[in-house]
């Protein structure tokens, strides 16, 4: 299977804190990568057959939750920007894979 380039979108781990008796929620960006044999994050790889779909939940001004449907489960990554380029071209990735 060829694909052209890859694509990617960033998306953000929350996680409550207390610092200094106050709780504070500290973001950590990183990025979902759409590549040729597979989709990667910061700490996770899943291969192309592993991947089985994908879809995304908006939130109102927040963004949303872009779910990654796997063989291993299912992968919820909470993104703020739109995900339709990203689902389009994994569709497209998905699609192929099917093929054969």
């Amino acid at each position: 299977m060829e694909m052209e380039s890859t694509i990617s979108i960033t998306y953000v781990q929350s996680k409550k804190v207390i610092n200094q008796l106050m709780q504070v929620t500290e973001n950590k960006y990183y990025t979902l990568t759409l590549l040729e044999w597979g989709i990667s994050t910061h700490d996770q790889t899943f291969s192309i057959l592993e991947v089985l779909d994908i879809s995304y939940r908006s939130f109102s001004n927040q963004g949303g939750i872009l779910y990654l449907h796997t063989t291993k489960g299912l992968f919820p990554f909470h993104i703020k920007e739109s995900p339709e380029p990203f689902i389009e071209k994994c569709q497209e990735w998905l699609e192929q894979k099917n093929r054969g």
